[in-house]
């Protein structure tokens, strides 16, 4: 039996809301809860929780100043424009920080 069988993944960043909406639309959930500092994104396989923090550094990945904060890999269907829809969908147009792939 699991001491816990749910749980949220939750990206620290300074912006929750473009970032909870960014996820939203990447992984098909719908934004449930608002505050001043943090926005919850449940979906199919995921919850996701973007928190904003105080004097947020992003990564400078793959340079290595700030290294990843964290690694969040989804997996794709062969749909044509994945990743058009993924670029256009990149918070603060951050293209080359992402890659959206196909199997």
């Amino acid at each position: 039996m699991a001491v816990a069988p749910k749980g949220f993944v939750s990206l620290d960043c300074a912006d929750p809301v473009s970032l909870a909406e960014f996820w939203a639309a990447m992984l098909g959930g719908e934004i449930m809860f608002t505050s001043a500092t943090t926005v919850d994104i449940p979906t199919e396989w995921v919850w996701l929780s973007t928190m904003k923090i105080p004097d947020y550094v992003p990564p400078t990945w793959p340079e290595g100043d700030v290294p990843k904060q964290i690694h969040l890999d989804e997996a794709a269907g062969a749909h044509p424009g994945v990743g058009v829809q993924g670029e256009s969908l990149s918070p603060r147009n951050q293209v080359a920080r992402w890659r959206a792939t196909a199997r």
